[in-house]
């Protein structure tokens, strides 16, 4: 069998037996020893993705220690199993092969029981993942068969085994130091000789994605979201090398997202020249996943500050608002800002090097429009749309704390969420901006 093969073979033996192997493994204590040395390690804050999540087991032991934890599996029916055990908490299916998750988001990655299911040939790319989603200093633990070798078990599931010294030098070459092996003692639980290893990322990522200033930058990207007992890490829906996308704090319509730079750019006109098609494709990415999730099309808009706390932008990193409705905003907009002009999100680095602000719209026509504006109040797009849906308040920082508000963020999360999986997308094939 082709690696492709072994790995759908696998996949398909735990769409088939997801309820019985629930039944069985969801409340054994097995991995709690190891679980409990991997809290104790990790850094501030604590943001764990769960790679390999199964039934959602672990990610509950965690989120009940307060730890932002995200659960991800390759097989729809875990998936089902982990919300229906855990609804409280945030599950996605994702292949660990090519994590949607922005770099340096997690001060930890556990996985338990789920590489050894990735053919050798693939498992350096899987550990690059996992440096690439991890802060520096973040700790991997990982749970694997001991021994030489690999098989198909007598359900019909792959398994790569590894020597101590063979994972280490896997470990070693894709960025991790500090490894260290621990045993586990539940022999009846764990009838199979097991290799578990902890160990620290070493490795640096260029580009300086770090602003400590900045709520949408790796260091504060998610702490306002674990405040308020909101989904954080777990709240990303999708991300490339470029944009992450995820519900907004605040929405104002159920399905209000966010598109957000990776990088830390004041606006989109901010952006290198050449990152034009990188932004189209992720807008192209969320009309898909408005069309999948709510038969609807997309409103796109931005306040494009030209520095940092300028005309009225309330937070200077580049995010673009996307919203699932039909709204005439444009008549709104232009009793403030006068006539705008036609306009592509090409056109917004020019205003932006001319030393000007803007406000970007895309209706749902697909029409573009900008506005060159100086002084506006801040928030001036939501108390916009505010004032169209009659909505009293407009305030994110007032909104994000109400239970309606609330609720409304976690209907957006879990219908997304589940659409997710069933929309064509791509990492990779963009120019980095």
């Amino acid at each position: 069998m082709t690696e492709t093969d072994v790995i759908s073979q696998t996949r398909q033996v735990y769409e088939t037996t997801a309820s019985d192997y629930a039944a069985k493994w969801f409340d054994c204590s097995v991995m709690e020893p190891l679980l409990s040395i991997f809290v104790d390690t990790l850094g501030e804050p604590k943001t764990v993705l769960d790679a390999g999540c199964g039934p959602g087991r672990d990610v509950q032991a965690m989120a009940k220690q307060n730890i932002d934890v995200a659960g991800i599996d390759c097989c729809k029916a875990m998936i089902r199993e982990a919300r229906a055990r855990v609804p409280n908490c945030c599950f996605m299916q994702m292949d660990m092969r090519r994590l949607n998750y922005p770099p340096e988001i997690f001060s930890g990655v556990w996985s338990c029981a789920s590489i050894h299911h990735i053919p050798y040939e693939e498992i350096f790319g899987v550990l690059s993942e996992f440096v690439r989603i991890l802060r520096t200093g973040g700790i991997l633990a990982l749970s694997v068969e001991l021994g030489e070798g690999d098989y198909i078990d007598d359900i019909g599931r792959y398994i790569k085994r590894y020597t101590e010294s063979e994972l280490a030098q896997l470990l070693q070459r894709a960025g991790f130091g500090s490894i260290k092996r621990y045993c586990l003692t539940d022999a009846l639980a764990r009838p199979k000789k097991w290799l578990n290893v902890i160990a620290k990322k070493t490795q640096y990522l260029a580009g300086g994605l770090d602003n400590r200033d900045c709520i949408f930058c790796p260091d504060s990207r998610f702490d306002l979201n674990h405040e308020m007992g909101l989904a954080g890490v777990g709240s990303v829906l999708w991300a490339n090398e470029n944009f992450y996308l995820t519900p907004d704090i605040a929405p104002l319509v159920e399905g209000h997202l966010l598109l957000t730079s990776i990088n830390h750019h004041v606006c989109f006109g901010d952006m290198p020249v050449g990152s034009v098609p990188a932004i189209n494709n992720a807008k192209n990415y969320v009309r898909s996943l408005f069309n999948k999730a709510y038969n609807a099309t997309t409103i796109f808009m931005e306040h494009g500050p030209a520095q940092c706390g300028m005309a009225g932008a309330c937070v200077d990193h580049a995010h673009l608002h996307c919203l699932p409705c039909d709204l005439q905003i444009r008549k709104t907009l232009e009793k403030h800002l006068g006539s705008g002009k036609c306009c592509s999100i090409g056109d917004l680095a020019a205003i932006h090097d001319a030393g000007q602000s803007y406000v970007y719209i895309e209706e749902s026509d697909g029409k573009e429009w900008v506005y060159p504006t100086d002084v506006i109040p801040s928030q001036f797009l939501r108390q916009v749309i505010a004032k169209i849906l009659d909505k009293p308040t407009w305030r994110w920082q007032d909104d994000c704390r109400s239970n309606n508000v609330q609720r409304v963020f976690n209907a957006t999360l879990r219908h997304l969420s589940a659409c997710v999986p069933q929309v064509s997308a791509s990492r990779g094939d963009t120019n980095e901006v």
